[in-house]
C-alpha cells in the first residue's frame, strides 16, 4: 500500500493479468516458456527468478591490491559503508574488525564480487578508520564498498575541436 502524504489520499496498487486471447482475468501468475530440445519447458515468475541470481547477495573476497591502485574515476556511483553485525553470523564482528586492521596498517584495499538480484559488480572494499574530535566521534569506523567500473566504462577524454 502507498502512501500520499501531501494529498492524504491512500493508494492501493493491484495487478492483474488478462488472457489475450479470451480477455479473461488469469488467477494464476504469468508462465514463461522456453523452447528447448524440441520441448516446450514451462517457468513461473518465481523460477525465472532464482535463476536469475548470481549469488546470494553476499560478499565474496577476491584479493587485496595497494591503494595507489584505485583512482578516483574507479568510483562509479556513491559508495555503500559497511560496518560489522553480529544478528546473522556470530563472530563476524571480530572477523571484521581483524580485517579492517590489517588494511588499514598495510595501505591495502579488497577486491571482493558482489551479486545478487542486481546485476554482478566488483568492488572495492575501503577500510575507513574512526575519527574523532573533542566532541566525540566525527566518523565511526567501517568500509566504504566502491562499485568499480568495467572496462568500457572507462574512455578516454576526447578533444574538442
Amino acid at each position: 500500500m502507498l502512501l500520499n502524504t501531501m494529498c492524504g489520499l491512500c493508494l492501493q496498487v493491484e495487478r492483474s493479468y488478462v488472457c489475450a486471447d479470451t480477455g479473461a482475468i488469469m488467477q494464476e501468475p504469468i508462465q514463461r516458456i522456453q523452447p528447448y530440445i524440441n520441448r516446450d519447458v514451462m517457468f513461473t515468475a518465481a523460477e525465472l527468478s532464482e535463476l536469475k541470481k548470481i549469488s546470494t547477495g553476499h560478499l565474496r573476497l577476491l584479493g587485496f591490491k595497494p591503494l595507489s591502485c584505485l583512482k578516483d574515476y574507479h568510483n562509479m556511483k556513491p559508495s555503500t559503508f559497511l560496518y560489522p553485525s553480529d544478528k546473522e553470523v556470530i563472530g563476524s564482528t571480530r572477523a571484521f574488525i581483524a580485517l579492517h586492521r590489517s588494511m588499514i596498517q598495510l595501505g591495502r584495499f579488497a577486491v571482493a564480487f558482489y551479486g545478487g538480484t542486481t546485476p554482478p559488480r566488483l568492488v572495492a572494499l575501503v577500510a575507513q578508520d574512526e575519527i574523532e574530535s573533542d566532541g566525540g566521534q566525527v566518523e565511526p569506523p567501517g568500509m566504504n564498498m566502491i562499485y568499480l567500473p568495467y572496462a568500457n566504462d572507462i574512455r578516454d577524454i576526447e578533444e574538442a575541436r
